[in-house]
């Protein structure tokens, strides 16, 4: 990407990135102190996005800037409309943009590798010695007693605060949160980049894991937890900054919300980490919609 100019209030930004979108040309605005900068995605056209910028900021009020605003939303469900059915023609063949980019999603990959590993080790192991490796605190297997306080933890064993999210009960449970976790961790690494990703897996893992011990013991496990913060984020995104070119299908919406709520609802039928998944998606919604918050809030005081 590279910088075209300022603009000096939010509402122009994104008046003026609609009409760059009719023009076919891709770019975002990111807040800058009192302005916000506009990038262009593009580096061929870059200079065409700067005198169009000239050209906007002479007459912002033009009618071609105002009528770009609906042509530019028009374009958006265009793009909505194909990817959902190129995803429902390509059923479970994975993506062309996942299989070449592989190599630029280096976290994504080390978590799907972890956790296939875990569950290799976990799977056909009676005495659940690796388990209790992995987990935030020993369960002992004859009688599932463990030790409060933490005492792992507390002595040095750090990684068990993060570990459990390595840990899947069954094929069904694994291969759902992978799918997620390659849905979600390639867009957030692909247009954020391993550095901002990693910080946020952690976040939504460890609060979310003492959560579930404190309210429900040891013996949890999965990557739902994050998979629903890095899915709270992703909400957050394509909501209040559409530009940022993060995407969700309606479906997974519906399907993650409706899987929340019933796990709240019937605990006993349908046995979820509830606590993980709820300060997982609480946690997400926060980090996606800070930026927008804040905006507001400097926005408000300016």
């Amino acid at each position: 990407m590279r910088l075209a100019g300022s603009i000096a209030n939010q509402h122009d930004a994104a008046t003026f990135i609609d009409y760059l979108l009719t023009l076919g040309i891709t770019a975002r605005a990111e807040r800058n102190a009192a302005n916000w900068d506009l990038w262009i995605f593009d580096e061929d056209q870059l200079q065409r996005g700067r005198d169009e910028l000239a050209e906007f900021q002479a007459a912002p009020q033009a009618p071609k800037y105002r009528d770009a605003v609906k042509a530019a939303e028009a374009i958006r469900t265009q793009r909505l409309e194909k990817e959902l059915a190129a995803r429902r023609n390509t059923l479970s063949v994975p993506r062309p943009s996942v299989i070449s980019s592989s190599g630029k999603r280096p976290l994504t990959m080390a978590l799907l590798t972890m956790c296939g590993v875990a569950f290799l080790l976990t799977s056909d192991n009676p005495n659940q010695s690796v388990l209790n490796e992995l987990r935030i605190t020993a369960i002992r297997p004859e009688d599932s007693r463990y030790l409060l306080g933490l005492p792992e933890i507390r002595h040095g064993e750090v990684w068990r605060l993060v570990t459990p999210i390595l840990l899947h009960f069954g094929p069904v449970h694994l291969i759902f949160n992978m799918l997620c976790l390659i849905d979600f961790g390639t867009q957030i690494e692909l247009l954020r980049g391993w550095k901002r990703m990693l910080p946020m897996v952690l976040l939504f893992a460890i609060p979310g894991n003492l959560a579930q011990y404190y309210f429900a013991g040891p013996n949890f496990g999965g990557m739902s937890g994050v998979a629903f913060g890095l899915f709270g984020y992703i909400w957050m995104k394509t909501l209040y900054e559409p530009w940022a070119g993060f995407f969700l299908q309606p479906l997974t919406v519906v399907i993650l919300i409706a899987g929340f709520l019933l796990g709240v609802i019937a605990p006993d039928v349908i046995r979820m980490a509830n606590w993980c998944h709820g300060v997982g998606l609480a946690m997400g919604v926060a980090v996606g919609y800070a930026p927008t918050f804040w905006r507001n809030l400097r926005g408000g005081k300016s």
